[in-house]
C-alpha cells in the first residue's frame, strides 16, 4: 500500500528526484493519476582533484667483512592525498503536497496542483565522489645478509627480511549520516555529522627468508632450498571519537558540535558508540614455508628450472580470547622456468 502523501526521494548519479505520489489509491485509472517532481541536477566530478603524492625518506648501513656482506634500511614514506570516496551533502527543498482533500471517485481527469495545500520541506541528501581524503602512513626496516661460498661444500647463506608496520586513515573531515528516527523524522533528513577520524587501519608484520644455494659445477646445476618465515603479523582497527566536529543542518548551514549539542533532542544522536572489543590488536602467530628449486644451465645464455613451492609447511593452531584457531596448512605447487638471454 502507498502512502497518498508520500514522496519521492532519491539520489542517481547526477539527479536528486523529489516528488509526490497522488491519486495512487484515489482512482485506479491510470489517466486519473499525476505525479509531480522537483529535479535537481548535481554534477558529481571533482574538479578539485589533484594527482597523489608521497614523500619517502631512507637511511641505509652497508658493511663487508671476510666475503660477508651485511645492508640494512630503515624507510618512511607519508601520503596525506591518497584517493578516496567520500560523501557531500547538501539541502534539497520541495513541496509536499496534500492530496487528502481529494475525492477520487469525482475525479474526470489528473488532479490538479492549483489550490491544493502543500508545505515547503527541505531536507539533506547526498552523493559519492573522489577526493584527496586517505592519509597513509609507511615504515620499515629491511636487511640482507650474504655469506661468502663455502668452498668444500660450494654452498652459500643468505638472509633477508623486513618489518613492516602500515596505518592508514582519513585525512580530511567525513561526513556521515546517521541512520535513526525520532518522532517520525529522519535524523538524516535533519543534520549530518562531520567528523575528525572515520575507518583508522594498523598493519604490522615481521618475515624473513633463509636461503641456502649451492652450485654444482661439473653438472652445470643450482640447488636451492628456502624457508620462508612470518614471524607474526597483526591488523588493528584504531580508536576513534565518535563525536562529530560540526554538523550540516537541512540549511546547508555548518556549525561546530558543542556540550550543549550532547544533550539536545536530534542533534545527541551525532555522536557515535563503539564497541571496544573491535578495536583489540589481532595477531596471527608464526609460520613458515619451505620451497625448493634446481635450475641447470645450458650455455650461457639458456637456462631450465624446476620448481616445488610450499612442498613443506609448519602452520600451527593458535588460541585467541579463549578459541582455538585452526589454519589450514599449505597447498604445494610446483612449475617450471625457462630463460633465454639475448
Amino acid at each position: 500500500m502507498v502512502d497518498q502523501n508520500a514522496y519521492v526521494g532519491a539520489i542517481v548519479p547526477q539527479q536528486v528526484v523529489y516528488g509526490l505520489r497522488t491519486t495512487e489509491l484515489l482512482n485506479a485509472n491510470p489517466d486519473y493519476k499525476r505525479m509531480n517532481l522537483r529535479t535537481y541536477i548535481v554534477d558529481p566530478v571533482n574538479y578539485n582533484l589533484k594527482a597523489a603524492r608521497n614523500f619517502k625518506w631512507e637511511v641505509r648501513l652497508g658493511m663487508e667483512f671476510h666475503r660477508n656482506d651485511f645492508s640494512i634500511t630503515y624507510f618512511r614514506e607519508r601520503m596525506s592525498s591518497g584517493f578516496r570516496s567520500m560523501a557531500n551533502y547538501s539541502p534539497y527543498s520541495y513541496k509536499k503536497y496534500d492530496a487528502s482533500g481529494i475525492d477520487g471517485s469525482e475525479l474526470t481527469g489528473p488532479p490538479s496542483l492549483e489550490g491544493m495545500p502543500y508545505s515547503e520541506v527541505s531536507v539533506l541528501n547526498g552523493y559519492s565522489y573522489t577526493g584527496n581524503g586517505s592519509l597513509t602512513l609507511k615504515e620499515g626496516i629491511e636487511f640482507q645478509f650474504a655469506s661468502e661460498r663455502f668452498k668444500k661444500i660450494n654452498s652459500k647463506l643468505t638472509i633477508n627480511g623486513a618489518w613492516l608496520r602500515t596505518n592508514y586513515e582519513n585525512s580530511l573531515p567525513i561526513q556521515k549520516s546517521v541512520s535513526k528516527v525520532i518522532g517520525n523524522v529522519a535524523l538524516s533528513d535533519m543534520y549530518i555529522g562531520l567528523y575528525e577520524s572515520d575507518d583508522r587501519y594498523s598493519y604490522e608484520q615481521f618475515n624473513s627468508n633463509f636461503i641456502v644455494d649451492t652450485w654444482l659445477d661439473k653438472l652445470g646445476i643450482k640447488l636451492s632450498a628456502t624457508v620462508e618465515c612470518t614471524w607474526f603479523y597483526s591488523k588493528q582497527t584504531k580508536e576513534r571519537s565518535g563525536v562529530p566536529i560540526s554538523y550540516i543542518d537541512a540549511t546547508g548551514t555548518v556549525s561546530p558540535y558543542t556540550d550543549a549539542d550532547k544533550t539536545d533532542t536530534y542533534k545527541q544522536h551525532l555522536t557515535l558508540s563503539y564497541n571496544q572489543e573491535q578495536f583489540e590488536k589481532s595477531t596471527d602467530p608464526f609460520y613458515m614455508y619451505v620451497n625448493f628449486k634446481a635450475t641447470k644451465d645450458f650455455g650461457k645464455n639458456l637456462s631450465i628450472a624446476l620448481f616445488a613451492d610450499r612442498i613443506l609447511d609448519y602452520v600451527p593452531d593458535y588460541t585467541k580470547k579463549g578459541y582455538l584457531i585452526r589454519r589450514t596448512a599449505a597447498s604445494p605447487y610446483f612449475g617450471m622456468e625457462l630463460n633465454i638471454k639475448l
